[in-house]
């Protein structure tokens, strides 16, 4: 019996182009059911569809639900062979004989507080100090990467739940519980597969990002300090010793070029290069 994949979206998957091929030549024909992973061409453009992703309402929304998926994927991939990261590239949509493309350039939006709001020396140790001395915190604030994806966002909140307990403790130590509910329940759609039902009233991600950022602030500012027997006193001058290279060494190392992608097997140890250092001068004194 001859079954014809259909479905309404699909996206361009970009990476190395080995790691495609490799990922095309596992998928063609390898359908369990009917909303499984299948590549269709478009041109010489391998494109990754699902019927999974049928309901969503445009090409952004299907584009963060193709991420999980893709994430999914390229894990697997990695976890068998080994492979570099992949991306998305343009998305389709499929109608009757045909398809439309869109293609979003992803810009980065930088959240950053003014020069003249910016935290001090001593709140940076602080924090370092409660993070480092709690490893759920330490978790959180690692996870909690600039831009992070939804599905990074969870885990925040999972790390949250973990530390104070319960899911009702950590509404009660914000200011906003029923936008960071709202805030969890859009995340957690995101990270399903297949994925829940969409979220009535969505939070955006960047107000996502604000939420859980004053969620895992406020933990991170009641956390218990424990106090350093091995510190040094206050007002203790720290010196440190920098370094120059020498005349006849290169100015920088650099990023290293490669003819080709340089391949190690696993056990191999990376190759290191070395730099002859001299001149010591200390800035301190």
């Amino acid at each position: 019996m001859a079954i014809e994949m259909r479905s309404r979206w699909g996206v361009q998957i970009e990476g190395d182009q080995f790691d495609i091929d490799n990922l095309v030549s596992k998928l063609e024909g390898g359908a369990l059911n009917p909303s499984w992973y299948f590549i269709s061409m478009a041109d010489e453009v391998p494109i990754l569809r699902t019927s999974a992703w049928d309901d969503a309402s445009d090409a952004s929304e299907a584009k963060e639900r193709a991420l999980v998926d893709v994430a999914l994927l390229q894990g697997c991939l990695n976890l068998l062979d080994g492979c570099q990261p992949l991306e998305i590239g343009t998305i389709y949509e499929f109608n009757g004989g045909g398809f439309s493309m869109s293609r979003t350039t992803m810009m980065p939006v930088i959240i950053r507080k003014p020069i003249d709001q910016l935290a001090s020396r001593q709140d940076l140790a602080s924090m370092l100090l409660r993070a480092r001395q709690d490893e759920i915190l330490q978790q959180a604030v690692i996870d909690f990467i600039p831009n992070a994806p939804w599905i990074d966002l969870y885990r925040v909140w999972e790390s949250l739940k973990r530390h104070y307990g319960s899911e009702a403790k950590v509404y009660q130590h914000v200011t906003e519980p029923k936008k960071l509910s709202r805030a969890k329940r859009t995340a957690n759609s995101f990270r399903h597969i297949p994925r829940f039902d969409p979220v009535t009233d969505p939070t955006p991600r960047l107000e996502a990002v604000q939420l859980f950022g004053d969620a895992l602030r406020a933990a991170i500012a009641a956390a218990r300090i424990t106090v350093l027997t091995d510190g040094w006193s206050t007002g203790t001058e720290i010196t440190v010793t920098d370094y120059q290279c020498a005349p006849d060494g290169p100015a920088s190392l650099g990023k290293p070029t490669w003819n080709s992608t340089p391949q190690l097997t696993p056990g191999e140890p990376p190759k290191l290069v070395s730099v002859r250092l001299d001149n010591p001068s200390n800035k301190n004194g």
